[in-house]
């Protein structure tokens, strides 16, 4: 039967994986619910007021599945890992897109910014942006302007930047149009990062119509 709470309003009964969960993503669709485990596994349920359904169990990762999330139509499910892996899987757990080693050290975030680019970060504060058209292991652009784990995106689509937030105590803006490119004095550019917060920023969001 449905669980109630304290309102008397019917939820779905809890589901139990098969180990700790360490992140989940819902299906745009509805129903569906993805859940990344600290042993890497990824599972995949049906769920209901009245029951739940295991659809199927993937194990992608070799380490933590750290991060998933599902692509705007729920096509992909995308996943990261501490074993600095980028993988994204179908409905049926079946592989569709794979990058060996996206990151040299356990990637900690990950975004989708649009229908064909997503963003991740790992534990050195390295930034990536990825391209799903694209079959080769590199980065579109690349950045490595924190000294600390990335703990959270936000993207701003109208005007094309990209957030981060990191546990060196600094928020970064990237502007994708300019990309990941180095100025005339050899430096990289196409970013502007805060001064020291003095405290871990662990999330970001874009607020008041951006």
């Amino acid at each position: 039967m449905a669980a109630f709470d304290d309102d008397d309003a019917p939820v779905p009964p809890e589901i139990a994986c098969a180990d700790q969960i360490f992140d989940l993503s819902f299906h745009p669709g509805g129903e569906y619910l993805a859940c990344g485990l600290i042993d890497g596994a990824v599972e995949l349920w049906k769920y209901g007021l009245d029951a739940n359904e295991k659809v199927f169990s993937s194990n992608p990762h070799q380490g933590s599945c750290r991060g998933l999330q599902f692509n705007s139509d729920g096509s992909v499910l995308y996943s990261i890992s501490s074993d600095g892996c980028l993988r994204g899987i179908d409905g049926v757990g079946k592989e569709t897109f794979k990058i060996e080693n996206a990151h040299p050290s356990s990637i900690n975030k990950m975004s989708i910014l649009d229908t064909n680019l997503l963003s991740t970060g790992d534990d050195n504060g390295i930034v990536n942006i990825w391209d799903v058209r694209q079959s080769g292991q590199t980065p579109i652009m690349s950045w490595n302007v924190h000294t600390d784990f990335i703990s959270g995106f936000a993207y701003n689509n109208d005007r094309n930047t990209l957030l981060s937030t990191s546990g060196d105590a600094t928020l970064a803006a990237y502007d994708m149009k300019k990309g990941s490119s180095i100025n005339n004095k050899g430096e990289l550019s196409g970013y502007e990062r805060s001064d020291d917060q003095e405290a871990e920023l662990n999330c970001c969001v874009i607020i008041k119509n951006g």
